[in-house]
């Protein structure tokens, strides 16, 4: 079986063809101008030739399950589903709840089926693997009819790697003889990073909020933000909506506090001054994140870095358990490693899964 497996990111769509079998990503690549209809059914027709057209061992050639990373399921997709009337019709209910994602996803989703017909689609969302957080983490402090009325709750947006990667770190412990339900910190470096605490397979805490804003700061967005901030922008500099959304999304994080456009490898790799505070930034927040998920499980035996700067974790890994702040059970040493799998496989491997007879009716 072969994944072509789909991510919508907020300027590209990137695809890459998987066998979930071998962790094989045949070919990959992205499309910047996916919003303009034509060109992505442009792109689907090139790669439908491409897959039509390889060569391989036998069954290579066989149709692809499409798999389409679903970066907000809202409280209505507990896992992957098949595409199909119901989970499309359930994708359309959500648009008023992340109004700048899902109609680029159902777009997509619309013209796959008529490149690709016939082939079975799985969604994965990202949401799913929080929608079980503790009371005490999901719940927002605001009025309670609004926040029923408009689904705001705490999230985190990179389930599928933190899930993932816990699952590697319990297969390491059992290996060695240790508990089967440990305590983990899962901290995700993407270009928007996010840490979670995980007992066992429980997620129990997670940096995001209703959006990925809240936490961390990305690449480009703010992270955690005082309130207050957005009012002034508003009543001292007149900035309506879409300019605070621009300020808070596209220059501010990483790029507000180096003055320019860079990434987390970057920021730890490159000696320049202006990248000093950004990673002293980010240090101290993971310190923190950490500090706030050992408190709300109780207890931390591992930590676990994954995502597109994953390696990161050789420098971070040292770092953070050393401080006598993020000890084990009596003073134990708590140990951390490495999940390097890339989101395309973690998502080809559960859309494969899911296909056909493990998925719920769509």
């Amino acid at each position: 079986m072969n994944v072509l497996v789909f991510i919508l990111k907020m300027h590209s769509l990137r695809y890459s063809m998987v066998s979930p079998g071998s962790g094989t990503v045949r070919f990959s690549g992205s499309l910047d101008s996916y919003r303009d209809r034509a060109s992505v059914l442009e792109m689907l027709a090139k790669l439908k030739e491409r897959v039509s057209g390889s060569s391989g061992p036998a069954g290579e050639q066989d149709p692809p399950v499409l798999a389409f990373r679903l970066p907000y399921g809202g409280d209505l997709f507990r896992g992957p589903e098949l595409v199909g009337p119901g989970s499309l019709a359930r994708l359309q209910e959500l648009i008023p709840q992340a109004p700048l994602h899902l109609p680029a996803v159902l777009s997509l989703i619309e013209c796959a089926g008529e490149v690709f017909d016939g082939c079975p689609g799985v969604l994965v969302s990202e949401t799913a693997f929080f929608l079980d957080l503790p009371a005490r983490e999901r719940l927002v402090a605001l009025d309670f009819d609004l926040v029923r009325k408009m689904g705001i709750r705490h999230y985190g947006f990179n389930g599928t790697l933190h899930q993932a990667a816990c699952a590697q770190v319990r297969q390491e412990r059992r290996r060695a003889g240790l508990g089967s339900c440990p305590k983990i910190v899962s901290i995700c470096l993407e270009s928007r990073p996010e840490v979670a605490a995980v007992i066992g397979h429980r997620p129990v805490m997670v940096t995001s909020g209703t959006t990925p804003l809240e936490g961390f700061p990305g690449s480009t967005t703010c992270g955690e933000l005082d309130p207050g901030i957005v009012i002034t922008l508003a009543q001292e500099l007149g900035w309506g909506p879409e300019q605070i959304n621009q300020m808070l999304t596209s220059q501010s994080g990483l790029k507000g506090l180096t003055g320019e456009n860079t990434d987390l490898g970057a920021v730890f790799s490159l000696d320049r001054e202006n990248y000093l505070p950004a990673r002293e930034v980010v240090r101290y927040r993971l310190l923190t994140s950490c500090g706030a998920a050992k408190a709300a499980m109780g207890g931390l035996d591992a930590i676990v870095f994954s995502g597109q700067y994953a390696g990161l974790g050789e420098t971070l890994g040292p770092q953070l358990t050393a401080n006598p702040a993020l000890a084990g059970q009596g003073g134990a040493k708590t140990t951390w490693e490495l999940f390097l799998k890339p989101r395309e496989r973690v998502i080809a491997e559960i859309a494969a899964a899911a296909t056909p007879a493990a998925c719920p009716a769509a």
